[in-house]
């Protein structure tokens, strides 16, 4: 794959520092911006399922696979990784520095005044991660994420590594490879067993409690979460290479039965006797699942509902357990992005990152296979630019409502199907300087990017995040 040059790297890595700042518990002051000095510690590189190194580079396991983006920012999907739970650097979401588990590591930094885009780690939708390991919803009002586990109103959620935001609940990445899963909905964010809890009854907005494999046991060694903004499923991959779904699961692992699991679930294999293994990363839909695996080279799996091909098996069949996608030959990252409801079903697009290009199949509603071709695209194929060019140098793919997002190795982001103007090529969103796509927009909600000075923005709006302290 293409890659930035180590001096572009290094200089953009210092550009992007993140500042660490003191936590204590309560209500977010939003007029408090602190500032201070970036931590020291960097991790072991090595490839990325984002950034499309092979996964024997760097680290260990599933973990240890990531490449920094192009601008070394701490991306969800990128950052400089290490081990699963012991390497030099964040997990494959985590961001740079520190130890796996706890991200980046620096000196406090003092109160100060102004804006302060530093403290930003990274970005999944709506939900950010700061540079002491907290999880915000931004606003106006901003929410931070509280841990239930505490016993108390007011304590935040501390040492998040990655989130994952999802239809109605979101769940991040903590300290020791565990999982913590919120609502963002008072009415439907447990509605399905979102939170993983052991328990279908609702919660307290913004409140963060433990994912379960069974009643009292936690589900540990997790190195990622799946991508999925338009599910009632969330999905984690452990350091053992195995999925772990839960929520809406009726198609995840159901054959299409009815099936709202409290608990985290394994998904099964080809074989449908024996849990998927190799897994490094993975995507899902409301009726779709796919999961990248490793090997000499990567493959592509998918399952459940293929009305419009969301399988790429050049058919429409369904099917319960991973079938491999044909003609990949590279593949470094998969996602999903919700296509509508027809049927009885819900469709869906997938994308794969291959060997610096896209390639895309199933519903081509909006343009969102990124080709002017048939609808549906019932196998993988290029996306092309308006001069009909094969579009190149992708290091990142991020999906979005009926269309996808890309992060080029020139720090710029393009984009097609209804996030571009339900246009079916790529094509440029202007703006430079860009160190991570957290959305790719749609369903109400606009673009998110971050830029390499810090600053998060919402189509071309700033959004200022409180970088300071809780009273």
């Amino acid at each position: 794959m293409t890659r930035v040059d180590a001096t572009r790297n290094l200089a953009i890595l210092k550009a992007f520092a993140l500042v660490l700042l003191p936590m204590a518990a309560c209500t977010v002051t939003t007029t408090d911006k602190g500032s201070g000095s970036a931590g020291a510690d960097s991790g072991g590189s090595g490839g990325d399922v984002s950034s499309g190194g092979s996964p024997s580079d760097g680290g260990s396991s599933a973990a240890g696979r990531a490449g920094s983006q192009p601008s070394g920012a701490g991306a969800a999907q990128g950052g400089m990784a290490g081990t699963a739970e012991a390497g030099a650097a964040g997990t494959v979401e985590a961001g740079m520095g520190g130890t796996a588990e706890a991200g980046m590591a620096g000196t406090a930094g003092s109160a100060g005044s102004g804006p302060e885009p530093g403290c930003i780690r990274s970005v999944n939708s709506e939900v950010v991660v700061r540079g002491d390991g907290l999880a915000v919803h931004e606003g106006p009002p901003e929410k931070v994420v509280i841990d239930a586990a505490s016993g108390t109103m007011n304590t935040p959620l501390a040492d998040v590594v990655a989130v994952q935001q999802q239809a109605y609940a979101s769940c991040a990445i903590v300290k020791g490879g565990r999982v913590a899963c919120w609502q963002n909905d008072a009415a439907k964010g447990n509605l399905y067993g979102q939170l993983g809890n052991g328990s279908l009854n609702p919660a307290a907005l913004y409140r963060a409690s433990p994912v379960l494999t069974a009643a009292d046991t936690p589900l540990t060694k997790v190195v990622s979460l799946a991508s999925g903004w338009n599910s009632n499923a969330t999905c984690a991959v452990t350091s053992d290479g195995k999925l772990w779904c839960w929520g809406a699961l009726n198609w995840i692992v159901n054959n299409g039965t009815q099936l709202y699991s409290p608990y985290a679930q394994t998904v099964m294999g080809p074989d449908g006797q024996s849990p998927l293994t190799g897994v490094i990363q993975a995507t899902v839909a409301y009726e779709q699942g796919c999961a990248l695996v490793g090997g000499s080279p990567n493959t592509v799996w998918c399952w459940g509902t293929a009305l419009t091909g969301e399988l790429g098996q050049g058919d429409t069949k369904n099917h319960q357990y991973p079938v491999q996608v044909p003609s990949l030959t590279n593949p470094s990252k998969v996602v999903l992005s919700y296509g509508g409801y027809y049927a009885g079903y819900n469709y869906a697009t997938a994308c794969a990152l291959d060997g610096g290009a896209v390639e895309c199949w199933g519903t081509n509603n909006n343009g969102a296979t990124g080709s002017s071709g048939a609808n549906p695209v019932l196998a993988p194929t290029l996306v092309t630019t308006s001069t009909g060019s094969v579009l190149r140098g992708i290091v990142d793919l991020i999906e979005g409502q009926n269309g996808f997002a890309v992060l080029r190795n020139d720090a710029t982001i393009w984009t097609w199907g209804a996030p571009a103007g339900n246009t079916a090529y790529a094509k440029a969103y202007g703006v430079p300087n860009v160190s991570q796509v957290a959305w790719a927009g749609g369903g109400g909600l606009p673009i998110r990017y971050l830029t390499t000075d810090g600053v998060y923005h919402s189509a071309m709006s700033v959004i200022d995040v409180n970088c300071g302290s809780f009273d």
